[in-house]
């Protein structure tokens, strides 16, 4: 019989810290089979003051705060985060610079940007974002430049939405209908929704508070 023993990996965003994140490695989007679970350790402190979010969250009004508070610590499922990007977004977070990468790959940077408008924390990890777009900004591929406009879309930055939109219009063959928010440019089509989703807003997007 197979050993379906789930492996379980604790990660220290801070030793002394006060409230467990539990999330799992899954073997694919849509399947219950566990590969791997993570319990992360994090500050509520940092949490409270780095997200409003988590701040509401661990507050008064919310049954994760009441359990911090009655027993000085608390766990706390997130059963719909990628384990590698809310391990990245927590290291930001607690300013672990020596944890945190020069560089990511566009599917990471999108994951973790994801995370970053999940929890209300884009200002945060701005100045970690834009080294990792630094790094990638200049790439003509395809693929690299749609994640790229996904990720600008989800963290607020107006320049580089606007350079891999233009990027992407430049080396299309086909054609973009901006309306529908259809993008046709060869890119599978569950990767490429998220892109279609962000580009299709181009044309009438008129962004946040630091968009002109």
């Amino acid at each position: 019989m197979a050993d379906t023993t789930t492996a379980t990996e604790y990660i220290d965003i801070d030793p002394k810290g006060d409230v467990i994140f539990v999330c799992n490695l899954t073997s694919g989007p849509q399947s219950t089979l566990i590969l791997r679970e993570y319990r992360i350790r994090a500050s509520s402190a940092v949490l409270i003051a780095m997200s409003s979010v988590f701040g509401c969250m661990l507050g008064p009004h919310f049954k994760e705060g009441t359990q911090l508070r009655n027993n000085s610590t608390v766990e706390i499922a997130l059963p719909d985060d990628e384990p590698k990007a809310i391990i990245l977004l927590l290291n930001v977070l607690h300013l672990r610079s020596t944890a945190i990468p020069d560089e990511l790959s566009s599917f990471q940077l999108v994951d973790v940007a994801k995370l970053a408008d999940k929890y209300l924390c884009v200002e945060q990890v701005g100045l970690a974002a834009r080294m990792w777009f630094k790094a990638l900004e200049d790439s003509t591929n395809v693929y690299i430049q749609g994640n790229l406009l996904t990720a600008s879309f989800h963290l607020n930055f107006a320049e580089h939405f606007g350079k891999s939109s233009r990027a992407l219009v430049m080396s299309s063959k086909q054609a973009y209908n901006l309306q529908s928010g259809l993008v046709m440019y060869g890119v599978d089509q569950g990767q490429g929704q998220d892109f279609a989703n962000a580009f299709g807003e181009y044309a009438t997007f008129r962004p946040r508070e630091n968009f002109s």
